[in-house]
């Protein structure tokens, strides 16, 4: 049986990291990997935004070590990538996997971004924006992918 992980790599605000723990639950992720400077479900204000999904089991590392040893596909969701739309033919439904997602401004790291089996992005209408925020791009990415 395979299983559905999500990796926040440095996400600082805890609104963001509650939604995307009640996300993850709601799409049937098993585990989230919370790094770095990423606030975690002990903390008021995250349980606040997820509203059952600190339930989720997690774990807190101080970073993510290289080689990754995460369910594969091992999918980076970050701006720069290949379309959702088009890595979905290939990877939906997606049972088994990892879905990293990083920093609301820097991202993930290059260096992590070249450990990663699939570097996706989301394209969307407005030159304007550069990015959605994480908590919407992985919702998204969990409606397309799972």
């Amino acid at each position: 049986m395979g299983a559905l992980v999500v990796v926040l790599d440095n996400i600082r605000s805890t609104a963001n990291v509650g939604v995307i723990l009640r996300t993850a639950v709601a799409f049937g992720f098993d585990r989230a990997i919370l790094v770095g400077t990423t606030p975690t479900p002990d903390r008021k204000e995250v349980r606040k935004a997820a509203l059952g999904g600190e339930n989720i089991t997690w774990q807190y590392v101080t970073t993510l070590q290289l080689p990754l040893d995460l369910p594969r596909p091992i999918i980076a969701l970050e701006t720069g990538g290949t379309d959702i739309w088009q890595g979905r033919a290939e990877l939906a439904p997606l049972k088994t996997g990892t879905i990293i997602i990083g920093s609301e401004r820097g991202g993930l790291s290059p260096e992590l971004l070249k450990k990663c089996d699939w570097h996706l992005t989301i394209n969307h209408q407005r030159q304007t924006i550069k990015s959605l925020n994480v908590a919407t791009a992985l919702a998204i990415a969990a409606a397309v992918l799972t």
